[in-house]
């Protein structure tokens, strides 16, 4: 009687491992399910981390150009980049990025001599527009002052619509200041 006991606890060893096909197909189908339903938060998360991002390089650089200007007691100036993926629509798109160079001829023109001491590509998914003045440059004295500015951020799979979308307020004296949406400054 005890062997029988014995070969029947190893037999129903071996029948309680492993799964059947039926609970692994449950489990993929409530994995395809959770996956359908955090998709669309996902790409949003990725919009807003895009457009933060072009913020900070943005902003970065504006700061960069105002301590070159003062250190240097020169002009430096912010130009739009061109020729890039984006279709540039008017003066105010800075889509394919934006160069600082010192203007030492005060012309707000890259000359040869005035190399370019910031050059920042394209910001990948976000459409940068420069909303005051709409201009394709902005320059900045040897004080380090500027006229005042504003840059508005967005997705560019939505644009300027949508939650994700940021404006960049910049002062006279340089002081920059983020903005959900596309307020006024």
């Amino acid at each position: 009687m005890r062997k029988r006991n014995l070969f029947h606890q190893i037999h129903l060893s071996y029948r309680v491992q492993g799964f059947t096909l039926i609970e692994a197909l449950v489990v993929v189908a409530m994995l395809g399910v959770l996956t359908a339903l955090a998709a669309p938060s996902f790409s949003a998360f990725v919009d807003r981390y895009r457009v933060n991002a072009a913020r900070e390089e943005l902003i970065g650089t504006l700061n960069f150009a105002r301590t070159e200007a003062i250190r240097t007691g020169q002009p430096v100036v912010l130009v739009r980049r061109t020729g890039c993926s984006a279709p540039l629509a008017n003066d105010s798109d800075w889509d394919c990025g934006w160069r600082a160079f010192v203007d030492a001829n005060d012309n707000n023109t890259a000359d040869a001599g005035e190399p370019f001491i910031r050059d920042t590509q394209e910001p990948q998914g976000v459409s940068v527009s420069h909303e005051q003045g709409g201009t394709t440059n902005l320059q900045i004295n040897r004080f380090g002052m500027l006229n005042s500015q504003r840059f508005v951020l967005s997705p560019r799979s939505i644009g300027p619509t949508s939650p994700g979308t940021l404006s960049i307020c910049v002062t006279a004296g340089g002081r920059a200041r983020t903005v959900k949406g596309n307020p006024a400054c």
